[in-house]
């Protein structure tokens, strides 16, 4: 996990709903119902507080209500369902070494169970608010009234919300990855953490262009892609110039056809580094110097190919 979803983002009025949770099903399990066990108030407010702190502190150091988990989903639901596991079994050695009597197996179980429960279930609820609010029928007036009261989101704002997000370390290498969260935030850290996990290189000419012309396909989205010479820039536009941009091309001709879908011709442009070469590396594979293959390339005499070595990018 990268450091930006280390962060602490706890938005704490869940924390707050998930309290109310814990403390009706503590209420019904550890104080109405007396069981098989004879526990004094001490004793049962001593167990409420106990389980109350395991519980929470596991959450807690699960992210549950982190960034990215707090409003569930399948992930999320996993992550709260294995915190809530190890905060059972925590619970119950925890209660076997005080010297208190302690809940039965199965109340401790009970307890833990309608409180993940009640979680899962406020969870559930603010994700069908969100899929079915709007401002036109009553049912999406009511329950975007409720959306905004449980999380501040206003209803047709935010909504599947898809973050492409671009991340460049050092001139030359570039990385492309795609986020898609019901908060920006967490689809702008979900898309840097892919980005960064695909950086590639792309040799340059000169430090300016591109070393050779190339085409590619990616869906219904194809591109041409040309180096030119100096001063031409960058002729390209939409999500493909950020992309030029962030990996350092200062010329370039760029022809698109078909779908200009951002994704589409993002994807398509990696392909397209994909099968770039620089003279190094052909003549690696070739068996011969890099001024040979400068020379062959440009039309020139080996003698000035030798001198423009020092400005390729090898």
């Amino acid at each position: 996990m990268s450091k930006n979803l280390k962060e602490n983002n706890t938005r704490w009025s869940l924390v707050v709903y998930d309290v109310i949770v814990y403390a009706i099903s503590s209420l019904l399990l550890v104080w109405l119902y007396g069981g098989n066990e004879s526990l004094t108030n001490a004793e049962s407010l001593q167990l409420t507080i106990l389980a109350f702190a395991i519980i929470f502190v596991c959450r807690l150091i699960g992210h549950i209500y982190g960034q990215i988990w707090r409003y569930g989903g399948i992930q999320g639901y996993i992550r709260m369902i294995v915190s809530d596991g190890f905060a059972f079994i925590l619970l119950y050695l925890i209660q076997m070494g005080l010297p208190i009597q302690r809940m039965s197996f199965a109340r401790t179980l009970s307890l833990v169970c309608v409180n993940l429960l009640g979680s899962i279930t406020i969870r559930m609820i603010y994700r069908y608010c969100y899929l079915y609010s709007d401002n036109v029928t009553k049912k999406g007036k009511f329950l975007a009234k409720l959306l905004y009261r449980f999380s501040n989101i206003e209803t047709d704002t935010n909504k599947d919300v898809q973050k492409i997000k671009i991340a460049i370390i050092g001139a030359g290498r570039v990385g492309f990855g795609k986020g898609k969260a019901l908060e920006v935030q967490s689809a702008v850290q979900k898309a840097t953490k892919a980005a960064k996990a695909k950086m590639i290189r792309v040799p340059l000419k000169e430090g300016r262009t591109l070393h050779h012309d190339c085409s590619a396909k990616y869906g219904a989205s194809k591109l041409v892609v040309r180096s030119a010479v100096p001063g031409t820039g960058i002729i390209a536009g939409g999500a493909l110039r950020a992309v030029f941009e962030c990996l350092g091309v200062q010329d370039v001709v760029v022809k698109s056809q078909g779908s200009n879908n951002p994704n589409n011709m993002i994807r398509a442009a990696f392909l397209a580094f994909a099968k770039m070469n620089s003279p190094k590396t052909v003549a690696a594979r070739r068996g011969k110097t890099v001024a040979e293959i400068i020379a062959g390339r440009d039309g020139k005499k080996i003698d000035d190919a030798v001198c423009e070595c020092a400005t390729e990018d090898k």
